[in-house]
């Protein structure tokens, strides 16, 4: 016997489709996953190149510096071609435009499912697709 999995979610005693409460809780975790990661990776960046610059006489031996300069040039590589903050944004913002028009749901300030799901949509196009590639013309 096979299950069919429920094709909605009560949050609050409203129904709200299963894909839109996964996606949302999704969202919100990657939200702050890809804004960890923003943040990391700029502190290590940072910290390496002023590493692999500085006089420090433990790392004045050419090894050492290359390794902190690559380093510092990896980091910076993956926060520019794939404009980390920029993403982080996005998913955040697609977060609170979704949470809102759940409250709105819930609430009975527009108990409209297709407002809901249309919602949905505009998060998903705020979130959009990952661009491996520097903006053009430095936009």
């Amino acid at each position: 016997m096979t299950l069919s999995p429920k094709p909605f979610f009560q949050i609050e005693g409203k129904e709200i489709p299963k894909q839109i409460v996964d996606n949302f809780r999704i969202w919100e975790m990657q939200a702050g996953l890809l804004r960890a990661l923003h943040i990391i990776l700029g502190l290590v960046a940072t910290a390496s190149s002023i590493i692999a610059a500085s006089s420090i006489k433990k790392i004045q031996d050419s090894q050492a510096k290359a390794i902190f300069s690559i380093i510092a040039a990896v980091s910076f590589s993956i926060l520019s071609a794939f404009d980390l903050g920029d993403k982080a944004n996005k998913e955040r913002t697609a977060w609170r435009n979704m949470n809102t028009a759940i409250i709105r749901y819930q609430q009975g300030v527009d108990t409209s499912k297709a407002n809901l799901i249309d919602a949905y949509e505009d998060a998903e196009r705020t979130i959009g697709d990952v661009k491996p590639s520097p903006k053009e013309g430095g936009k």
